[in-house]
């Protein structure tokens, strides 16, 4: 192992904090973004339906 390979290792810790630090922003942003609603058996099968069209479709 040079230090090469150590500093890689550094750039994926630091990217994956930053990812982590991004997820926790946007789950907080949501938390805080309103009143909550109930989520019925019929809303998540639309939601479903959303985000495999927006898979499909590359989104």
């Amino acid at each position: 192992m040079d230090q090469n390979d150590l500093n890689d290792g550094d750039d994926s810790i630091s990217s994956c904090s930053a990812d982590r630090n991004r997820l926790e922003a946007m789950l907080i942003e949501g938390l805080d973004s309103g009143e909550s609603i109930p989520l019925n058996a019929q809303e998540w099968t639309r939601i479903r339906a959303e985000i495999a069209t927006r898979r499909s479709h590359g989104k």
